[in-house]
């Protein structure tokens, strides 16, 4: 649950934080933000501040932010500047964890600012600068887009604590709803986007940050449309392969209801005369090897279980007991032979080998026919 903030504490935590009313709440998109040449940093006209572009975790490719944020504890976060600072990011030593004045200034209430009393300010009496607690609805994140592309719908870090609890609690502002909440220093649910420590004057930033808005929404307007090309090419693809696929299970199904009339029309045609197509009831493999001799590929499938003393279970082509596509399930010699499919064959010459050095033995009861002998 979001804590709330206590409006009655000192004015002490204001130390530190930006010097001048100008750092208060983003309440409007027409903001000045300017970007450095290479598009890694952001000055903001109104505060003077310069942001990172890219939060902790995130990768600048030239256009756009890559990649997820790293999420961070209180101390986390606060070690993260040290980071950035030996490297000297943007040619800068001075990067620090923002405190909670100068990060809501970054928050873009499109539809307003919450002025419920269920979410009370923040007052001036606490941080120096009252801050509404939340926006009302409009846009997630509650950011620019433009200048701040792929910030995630979640909290970020501050430098701030809450003086509420005594300082244990940390302040961040979970830009799902730019909302100003607390949570404990230990979390890891955190963010981070970095500030340089220093305001820098109108001049300097003249020359470190040459390019406007206007060319910022341009690059944001191009990569939108080229996202949203690449969602529909994939929505397309995918529906082209959805089509595909049913009509390759169309043709499947249209096939297996061809055999299956296939199946019918011969069990009519060779029902009549069934009762000439059975071999034998009680037959040795001899005779078997004999039937399969005379009838080359014609002898339906027949199944070999060694635990069995080399019994068959001879299964029927289209017909078992009068049922088209039926199975057959014998029992020989006390094992219960598993069902078969109707309708498989093997060609003689495989039945021939299966059944040598076993010819004297019974088969038993099983009935089976010969498909040349009811095909004439």
């Amino acid at each position: 649950m979001y804590r709330k903030l206590s409006i009655l504490a000192t004015v002490a935590l204001v130390s530190g934080l930006v010097h001048s009313q100008d750092a208060g709440v983003n309440t409007s998109s027409g903001r000045e933000y300017f970007a450095s040449q290479d598009g890694q940093m952001i000055y903001d006209k109104k505060t003077g501040l310069v942001w990172m572009r890219c939060s902790i975790g995130q990768t600048w490719d030239g256009k756009s932010c890559l990649g997820s944020p790293r999420d961070h504890s209180f101390s986390g976060a606060m070690q993260a500047p040290s980071q950035v600072n030996a490297i000297g990011f943007g040619g800068y030593r001075d990067w620090t964890l923002p405190n909670i004045v100068q990060l809501v200034s970054l928050r873009y209430c499109s539809k307003g600012e919450y002025v419920g009393n269920d979410l009370r300010p923040i007052r001036a009496s606490v941080f120096g600068v009252e801050m509404p607690r939340a926006c009302s609805g409009g846009v997630s994140p509650a950011i620019d887009p433009v200048v701040f592309p792929n910030t995630i719908a979640g909290s970020y870090r501050t430098s701030s604590k809450n003086p509420a609890d005594d300082f244990h609690t940390g302040i961040r502002i979970d830009f799902r709803r730019g909302y100003i909440d607390t949570n404990s220093l230990d979390d890891q649910g955190g963010s981070v986007r970095l500030v340089r420590k220093n305001p820098i004057s109108s001049d300097e930033a003249a020359q470190a940050f040459p390019v406007d808005y206007a060319s910022l929404s341009q690059t944001f307007e191009v990569l939108a449309r080229d996202k949203q090309q690449i969602e529909n090419e994939a929505k397309e693809l995918k529906a082209k392969q959805e089509a595909e696929q049913r009509q390759v299970a169309a043709k499947r199904e249209e096939e297996q209801r061809a055999q299956a009339a296939k199946a019918e029309a011969e069990f009519k045609t060779m029902f009549p005369r069934l009762g000439r197509c059975i071999v034998g009831e009680s037959v040795t493999h001899r005779e078997l090897l004999n039937a399969s001799q005379s009838s080359g590929n014609a002898l339906a499938d027949i199944i070999w279980n060694s635990h069995t003393k080399a019994q068959y279970v001879i299964e029927y082509e289209a017909v078992v007991e009068g049922f088209v596509g039926s199975k057959v399930k014998t029992t020989i010699n006390g094992y219960q032979v598993k069902q078969l499919k109707a309708g498989s064959y093997v060609d003689g010459a495989d039945m021939r080998s299966r059944v040598a050095g076993y010819a004297d033995k019974m088969v038993g009861k099983t009935q089976f026919y010969d498909r040349a002998r009811c095909s004439k």
